[in-house]
């Protein structure tokens, strides 16, 4: 049992269209690219084809790139292109419970609105990890801050 759920959510300001993220965001390199150096995944950086709703992968967390901190499971449920989007339930070590959501929204022609909302299960560790996951998540923001421009550049025609 996972015991009392704790959430974090963070929003931030994309300088790139909605669609553009949303894209992005069907690619696990995506993902590999906002967690580092912070985080590697190794099973993603060798993935070249997009998420799919019902998948399941299972990697390994290595922090700062070199040590592993545990067995890492990702289940995708929904993958929802018309509302932009996503949502994963998430385990392993000793997080019981990661319900993760990622919504996109427009907010203007060449920007957006990007959402991470986690849902953190860890028993007594449940603090703990949200605090962590907290900083995670604001490190995540500011890595696709810094992509979105580049994500909107290479869309022009």
């Amino acid at each position: 049992m996972a015991g009392p759920l704790r959430t974090v959510r963070r929003t931030c300001t994309l300088d790139a269209p909605a669609d553009v993220v949303w894209r992005a965001l069907g690619s696990p390199a995506a993902l590999v690219h906002v967690a580092a150096p912070l985080l590697r995944m190794p099973a993603l950086e060798r993935r070249r084809r997009p998420w799919r709703q019902g998948e399941t992968v299972t990697t390994w967390l290595l922090v700062l790139g070199l040590l592993p901190v545990s067995r890492h499971t990702v289940v995708v449920e929904v993958l929802d292109d018309a509302a932009m989007s996503a949502r994963t339930e998430e385990h392993g070590g000793p997080v019981r419970v990661w319900r993760h959501r990622i919504t996109v929204e427009p907010t203007g022609a060449d920007r957006c609105c990007y959402t991470d909302e986690i849902e953190i299960g860890a028993g007594a560790l449940t603090g703990p990890v949200s605090a962590v996951a907290a900083g995670f998540f604001r490190w995540r923001q500011h890595r696709w801050r810094r992509l979105a421009p580049v994500l909107a550049a290479a869309a022009r025609p």
